[in-house]
């Protein structure tokens, strides 16, 4: 590292945001490194072009708990598949309280696959109720992975009233 502390080093690879071939390593070691200001560099870069470095940032973001879950919402719209995988596994526990029309548009017709996907891992995570009325139009949908859960929720007994499952 040239004799230079890591975090100093991170810091300085991290501060040209809109710099190509940023590494996604170094958001990584940003963020372990424990530098000051580590998730003020690295927000902005949750808008870099490269699908990748939003990823990472996103990634960065989560491990110093430094990402809200609005930030998470507008990231499952990103056309990259890593970004909306790695916002999706930081929604899940947040997913409680998002909005059901929210949770619902992403499983809609029309949206991109990887969306609809991780959208179908998020209702996974809700309650079945939820997911019994989001689903029930799409038992016929022509993305195979999106009809099956439909078709899995519609026949899955809802837990007795007044218990917690």
């Amino acid at each position: 590292m040239e004799g230079r502390e890591s975090g100093e080093l991170y810091r300085a690879l991290c501060a040209g945001p809109d710099a190509p071939g940023l590494a996604p390593g170094a958001l990584f070691g940003l963020a372990e490194s424990g530098a000051p200001g580590a998730a003020a560099l690295l927000r902005p870069l949750t808008a870099h072009p490269e699908g990748r470095v939003r990823a990472a940032a996103l990634a960065a973001l989560r491990m110093l708990d430094a990402v809200s879950p609005d930030t998470l919402m507008a990231a499952m719209d990103d056309p990259h598949p890593p970004v909306v995988r790695t916002a999706r596994k930081a929604l899940v526990p947040y997913v409680l309280l998002v909005p059901e029309e929210w949770l619902a548009a992403l499983v809609a017709p029309g949206r991109p696959r990887h969306v609809r996907r991780s959208g179908l891992r998020l209702l996974c995570a809700h309650s079945l109720a939820l997911r019994k009325r989001v689903l029930a139009a799409l038992e016929e949908d022509e993305d195979p992975e999106v009809a099956h859960e439909a078709q899995r929720a519609r026949y899955e007994p809802l837990p007795p009233a007044g218990s917690d499952g």
